[in-house]
Protein backbone atom coordinates (compact mmCIF):
# COMPACT_ATOMS: atom_id res chain seq x y z
CA UNK A 1 0.00 0.00 0.00
CA UNK A 2 1.28 3.46 -0.52
CA UNK A 3 2.93 5.15 2.44
CA UNK A 4 1.18 8.29 1.69
CA UNK A 5 -2.37 8.06 0.47
CA UNK A 6 -2.95 11.76 0.41
CA UNK A 7 0.07 12.82 -1.72
CA UNK A 8 -1.56 11.04 -5.03
CA UNK A 9 -5.07 11.65 -4.06
CA UNK A 10 -5.40 14.39 -6.60
CA UNK A 11 -3.12 12.96 -9.00
CA UNK A 12 -4.92 9.77 -9.28
CA UNK A 13 -8.67 11.86 -9.45
CA UNK A 14 -7.47 13.46 -12.46
CA UNK A 15 -6.08 10.94 -14.00
CA UNK A 16 -9.20 8.94 -13.66
CA UNK A 17 -11.32 11.69 -14.84
CA UNK A 18 -9.19 11.89 -18.37
CA UNK A 19 -9.02 8.61 -18.79
CA UNK A 20 -12.95 8.58 -18.77
CA UNK A 21 -13.58 11.81 -20.59
CA UNK A 22 -11.19 10.09 -23.39
CA UNK A 23 -13.07 7.08 -23.37
CA UNK A 24 -16.90 8.79 -23.26
CA UNK A 25 -15.52 11.23 -26.05
CA UNK A 26 -13.58 8.49 -28.65
CA UNK A 27 -15.53 6.32 -30.60
CA UNK A 28 -15.75 2.75 -30.33
CA UNK A 29 -17.48 -0.10 -31.77
CA UNK A 30 -20.41 0.15 -29.76
CA UNK A 31 -20.94 3.91 -30.01
CA UNK A 32 -19.85 5.02 -33.30
CA UNK A 33 -20.10 8.62 -33.13
CA UNK A 34 -18.64 8.64 -28.89
CA UNK A 35 -20.50 9.07 -26.19
CA UNK A 36 -19.62 12.54 -25.03
CA UNK A 37 -19.26 16.13 -27.11
CA UNK A 38 -16.06 14.92 -28.97
CA UNK A 39 -14.41 17.55 -31.44
CA UNK A 40 -16.58 17.63 -34.30
CA UNK A 41 -19.83 17.36 -31.83
CA UNK A 42 -21.39 19.63 -29.71
CA UNK A 43 -22.96 17.20 -27.81
CA UNK A 44 -23.01 13.05 -27.72
CA UNK A 45 -25.58 10.42 -26.96
CA UNK A 46 -24.63 11.16 -22.79
CA UNK A 47 -24.77 14.75 -23.43
CA UNK A 48 -25.35 16.11 -19.61
CA UNK A 49 -24.29 12.70 -17.63
CA UNK A 50 -20.92 13.39 -18.47
CA UNK A 51 -20.86 16.03 -15.52
CA UNK A 52 -22.72 13.52 -13.53
CA UNK A 53 -20.29 10.59 -14.20
CA UNK A 54 -17.38 12.91 -13.49
CA UNK A 55 -19.16 13.68 -9.89
CA UNK A 56 -19.72 10.06 -9.31
CA UNK A 57 -15.72 9.25 -9.70
CA UNK A 58 -15.15 11.95 -7.49
CA UNK A 59 -16.95 10.51 -4.80
CA UNK A 60 -15.69 7.59 -5.50
CA UNK A 61 -12.05 8.87 -5.29
CA UNK A 62 -13.38 10.89 -1.96
CA UNK A 63 -14.26 7.43 -0.46
CA UNK A 64 -10.96 5.93 -0.79
CA UNK A 65 -8.99 8.55 0.68
CA UNK A 66 -11.52 8.58 4.10
CA UNK A 67 -10.88 4.94 4.47
CA UNK A 68 -9.85 4.31 8.04
CA UNK A 69 -6.36 3.10 9.14
CA UNK A 70 -8.03 -0.49 10.17
CA UNK A 71 -9.57 -0.47 6.49
CA UNK A 72 -6.10 0.22 4.79
CA UNK A 73 -5.00 -2.60 7.69
CA UNK A 74 -7.94 -5.23 6.42
CA UNK A 75 -7.23 -4.70 3.10
CA UNK A 76 -3.32 -5.24 3.67
CA UNK A 77 -3.61 -8.43 5.19
CA UNK A 78 -5.84 -9.31 2.56
CA UNK A 79 -3.26 -8.45 -0.31
CA UNK A 80 -1.03 -10.68 1.93
CA UNK A 81 -3.26 -13.83 2.06
CA UNK A 82 -3.47 -13.67 -1.79
CA UNK A 83 0.13 -13.37 -2.05
CA UNK A 84 0.64 -16.09 0.37
CA UNK A 85 -1.72 -18.58 -1.83
CA UNK A 86 -0.50 -17.39 -4.92
CA UNK A 87 3.12 -18.67 -3.51
CA UNK A 88 2.10 -21.57 -1.89
CA UNK A 89 0.21 -22.56 -5.71
CA UNK A 90 3.43 -21.91 -7.68
CA UNK A 91 5.55 -23.86 -5.42
CA UNK A 92 2.83 -27.21 -5.50
CA UNK A 93 3.01 -27.07 -9.18
CA UNK A 94 6.56 -26.59 -9.23
CA UNK A 95 6.78 -29.52 -6.89
CA UNK A 96 4.22 -31.29 -9.17
CA UNK A 97 6.33 -30.70 -12.67
CA UNK A 98 9.63 -31.48 -10.92
CA UNK A 99 7.63 -35.11 -10.11
CA UNK A 100 6.59 -35.10 -13.44
CA UNK A 101 10.17 -34.65 -15.26
CA UNK A 102 12.09 -37.02 -12.77
CA UNK A 103 9.59 -39.49 -13.50
CA UNK A 104 9.71 -39.18 -17.32
CA UNK A 105 14.07 -39.29 -17.10
CA UNK A 106 13.50 -42.80 -15.09
CA UNK A 107 11.22 -43.84 -17.59
CA UNK A 108 13.31 -42.83 -20.66
CA UNK A 109 16.46 -44.06 -18.79
CA UNK A 110 14.77 -47.66 -18.45
CA UNK A 111 13.42 -47.80 -21.89
CA UNK A 112 16.99 -46.49 -23.15
CA UNK A 113 18.45 -49.25 -21.53
CA UNK A 114 15.73 -51.97 -22.59
CA UNK A 115 16.63 -50.39 -26.43
CA UNK A 116 21.04 -50.82 -25.61
CA UNK A 117 20.00 -54.71 -24.20
CA UNK A 118 18.15 -55.61 -27.57
CA UNK A 119 20.87 -53.79 -29.98
CA UNK A 120 23.75 -55.89 -27.83
CA UNK A 121 21.60 -58.77 -28.47
CA UNK A 122 20.88 -58.40 -32.42
CA UNK A 123 24.56 -57.52 -32.36
CA UNK A 124 26.02 -60.88 -30.52
CA UNK A 125 22.80 -63.04 -32.26
CA UNK A 126 23.92 -62.19 -35.96
CA UNK A 127 27.22 -60.99 -35.73
CA UNK A 128 28.28 -57.51 -36.68
CA UNK A 129 25.36 -55.08 -38.65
Amino acid sequence: MNRYPHALNKVRQEAVVRMVRRILHSPGPWWPGGLGPGPSKKRGVLGGDVERIEAELNGLVERRAAQTAEQRRVEDLWAQSVRRDRERRREENRAAWHSFHRHMQELHATLSEEHRTKAEGLIVAGGEP
